[in-house]
């Protein structure tokens, strides 16, 4: 059944600094209803792994007194209203009547619970979380998520044949066929760390492995950044004995620019062409590159939960 939820007097309480704002709002709310409570206000964020998750049969409804219509519960947190960027953060509960505790079904005390005939008090807090990027032409990523940049020099030497270069000031002397003409590309390596991720894009992330830029990525040209893969990490967002223990993922995303400025900006599939002394691109006999092309900003978009 729906269950009846109240806030009481004297909530809200907010707090302004310079630099942050943060508030709490406090319920009263059936005390077996708890879980259904902490899912509506933090969504998909709760239970992130399906072990965790409550049974099927329990509602996840929530009616105000004034209504008499259940509320479909979110699957992402719930903002402060009136104050985009700021979310429930966390919700801690307690018995609104201690005295109603039932002593008589306290049995196990290592594996049950008080249980209460009254109420339990919801105190639920509030944060802002803006989206925190290093360099202005990051992708764009959720709210509440930040983005972290790292680069790394590296380089690659390629030998090039002498066919096709002069001397500028006499192109009538030979280019000696010994001469070893090497050519230093940067290789840079530009790391994306994506943390506080609920929703990993799984599959986007394997489907574009190997794949360059279809177009401008990180202020790069379409086919001079190669996604070599990723690696993720999950990280815990609570205490262990709090019971179902949210987490998110924090992943970090490995892309390798070689950009060849040479009469032109060149890339991945492009390659020397000792005839002419130029770089061209090579294709198979379906006209198929080397690499494939693919959208990396794709990369940073959640993907849709896994309804249970």
């Amino acid at each position: 059944m729906a269950i009846q939820i109240q806030e009481l007097p004297g909530s809200p309480q907010e707090k302004y600094s310079l630099d942050s704002f943060s508030a709490t709002r406090t319920f009263i709310v059936p005390w077996e209803q708890r879980d259904a409570f902490a899912r509506y206000f933090l969504g998909d964020r709760l239970y992130a792994c399906e072990s965790l998750m409550p049974s099927d049969e329990e509602d996840e409804s929530l009616v105000p007194p004034s209504s008499e219509a259940p509320i479909s519960g979110p699957t992402t947190r719930l903002a402060y209203p009136g104050k985009p960027g700021v979310y429930v953060s966390q919700i801690a509960f307690e018995p609104f009547e201690p005295s109603s505790l039932d002593v008589s079904k306290i049995a196990r005390p290592a594996s049950t619970l008080g249980e209460y005939g009254s109420f339990a008090k919801a105190v639920v807090s509030y944060r802002a979380e803006t989206t925190s990027v290093d360099r202005a032409d990051s992708p764009l990523v959720d709210s509440g998520t930040s983005l972290a940049y790292k680069m790394v020099a590296c380089g690659e030497s390629i030998p090039l044949s002498t066919r096709g270069w002069r001397w500028r000031f006499d192109a009538t002397a030979p280019v000696p066929d010994d001469l070893q003409l090497v050519k230093r590309v940067p290789t840079i390596e530009h790391q994306l760390v994506w943390s506080n991720v609920v929703n990993p894009p799984w599959e986007t992330i394997s489907a574009t492995q190997g794949t360059v830029n279809s177009e401008r990525f990180l202020g790069y040209a379409a086919g001079t950044l190669l996604f070599e893969g990723a690696e993720a990490n999950k990280i815990f967002n609570g205490e262990i004995d709090a019971g179902a223990v949210a987490y998110t993922w924090q992943i970090r995303f490995l892309f390798r620019e070689k950009r060849i400025e040479a009469g032109g900006t060149y890339g991945w599939n492009d390659f020397y062409r000792e005839s002419t002394g130029t770089w061209e691109r090579l294709v198979d006999a379906a006209g198929t590159p080397l690499y494939r092309s693919a959208d990396h900003a794709a990369l940073f978009v959640q993907s849709q939960p896994v309804s249970n």
